[in-house]
């Protein structure tokens, strides 16, 4: 069983790239800690299980929060 989903459909990561560019720079002033993720591949990892609202706001799983903390972690050490 997978026990973080993706959900990136059929473009798979490509397919979500520009609308993850977006997201990210209408949230670069918010608490999520997506947006400050440095790796390129831990963020878009986070963001192929993350949620977009329709106010354009990224919502992760709860289950989600502590493997994103910790990617922010690791690059900053």
């Amino acid at each position: 069983m997978n026990k973080y989903p993706h959900k990136l459909g059929s473009g798979g990561y490509e397919g979500k790239s520009e609308e993850w560019a977006k997201a990210l720079e209408r949230n670069k002033d918010s608490d999520s800690p997506v947006v400050r993720i440095s790796n390129h591949r831990g963020k878009d990892w986070v963001m192929a299980r993350a949620e977009l609202t329709a106010d354009g706001k990224i919502v992760l799983p709860e289950k989600m929060r502590p493997v994103a903390q910790r990617l922010v972690r690791v690059v900053l050490l």
